[in-house]
């Protein structure tokens, strides 16, 4: 399997978001929004950046977040909270 570029990436999660599909980015947190044009360019679609979560907690977490509400807005709010003790900071 070939990587493929960041930019690439970058536009198919701005096309998965643009078509109301829940689309988040997962940082460290000492990585500022800013350091890479992609990071900022997810932020300027209205992607959520979501720090410090190993991908598998934010794959369960995203699975719980959904089943509690229909509402993105409350789903990002969920994603974004440290209910039990899950993000590593």
């Amino acid at each position: 399997m070939s990587e493929q570029p960041a930019e690439t990436v970058t536009q198919q999660m701005i096309n998965l978001h643009d078509q109301g599909i829940l689309v988040a980015a997962c940082i460290p947190n000492n990585l500022p929004d800013c350091a890479y044009p992609s990071t900022q360019q997810l932020l300027d679609a209205g992607i959520p950046i979501i720090q410090d979560f190993p991908l598998h907690t934010l794959a369960v977490k995203s699975m719980w977040a959904l089943g509690q509400t229909s509402s993105m807005v409350k789903t990002v709010e969920l994603l974004s909270s440290n209910i039990v003790g899950e993000q590593l900071n």
